[in-house]
């Protein structure tokens, strides 16, 4: 510590103006790099926000269309419905009853030798 002080007291004018430049130089280098890292966290923080609003929105239009889908959906509409197209329920049920097809594929292959 002893040997700094000695040598600092050794420096001329000359020194101490370079070195009080250079101090004020990195500190003025330091609080602009502080401003910029400030603005960035500020900008960042605004774009986070407006994409969680985002998918708030989403979330919100998302629920709203399954509730649409569940009113439009749910037996007592769909019954409505019908009722208002003029269906109804039946009087009596028929059965048709169809046989059962009893066909067997035919494969034919035709071999033609073609000379060129």
């Amino acid at each position: 510590m002893k040997e700094t002080l000695r040598r600092l007291s050794n420096l001329s004018a000359r020194h101490y103006v370079a070195l009080a430049v250079f101090s004020l130089l990195l500190c003025l280098g330091l609080a602009v790099a502080n401003l910029a890292m400030a603005a960035r966290t500020e900008s960042l923080s605004r774009e986070l926000d407006r994409l969680y609003a985002k998918g708030t929105d989403l979330t919100r239009e998302t629920n709203e269309a399954w509730t649409s889908i569940g009113r439009v959906a749910s037996i007592d509409e769909m019954e409505r419905r019908a009722r208002k197209a003029g269906f109804g329920p039946t009087d009596k049920l028929e059965y048709l009853q169809i046989a059962e097809p009893t066909l067997t594929p035919t494969i034919t292959a035709t071999l033609t030798l073609k000379q060129p």
